[in-house]
């Protein structure tokens, strides 16, 4: 009697595993498949607005998180505020003032993610920031977890090949436009 219980014990263990894993390995394909879906959202838009309201939602969703904010650098090589999900109110941000920032804004920083978007090895385009990872049951503020780490960082370089790559249109259409007034 002892050993069918051990026996039935072990068996609710192992199908307590099997469940468990079977729930991260969905939320982990739905990552994907998201990641997917924003890839595939990035490569088709041409308008500069969309593409960065879809890099910054798309990286909020993957999250999943309270805030996005995202950073485009500029030719002095500093970042800047480019865009921030509209959970914010406060339309001023300071990277470094982080802290300044969450007491104006009413939203207190409980974990954050910065990840650099960067098209090639040693270069970066900008960043972009997950604010308050959400815990999927309650909805409360919790640490972000490593493994969603790689899938910001896949969608990261996505999003800064599609900047790139519009960066890369826009030049050409005012070499040309600059070409006709020449002749």
């Amino acid at each position: 009697l002892y050993e069918v219980n051990a026996l039935g014990e072990a068996q609710y263990v192992m199908h307590s595993a099997i469940q468990k894993k079977t729930g991260e390995l969905q939320v982990s394909q739905d990552k994907l498949a998201s990641l997917v879906d924003t890839g595939i959202k990035l490569s088709r838009e041409q308008d500069r607005n969309k593409l960065l309201r879809t890099i910054l939602f798309g990286a909020r969703d993957i999250g999943p998180c309270a805030a996005a904010t995202l950073f485009l650098k500029t030719e002095q090589n500093t970042l800047v505020f480019a865009m921030r999900t509209s959970v914010y109110t406060e339309t001023r941000f300071d990277m470094s003032g982080t802290k300044k920032f969450s007491d104006e804004s009413g939203l207190k920083s409980i974990s954050l993610l910065t990840v650099p978007m960067s098209p090639r090895e040693g270069e970066v385009t900008g960043a972009i920031q997950l604010i308050n990872a959400l815990d999927p049951e309650t909805g409360n503020p919790i640490p972000f977890s490593a493994e969603l780490v790689g899938f910001v960082e896949a969608l990261a370089a996505q999003a800064a090949v599609a900047l790139e790559n519009q960066n890369l249109i826009e030049a050409q259409k005012l070499l040309m436009d600059a070409l006709i007034k020449l002749i």
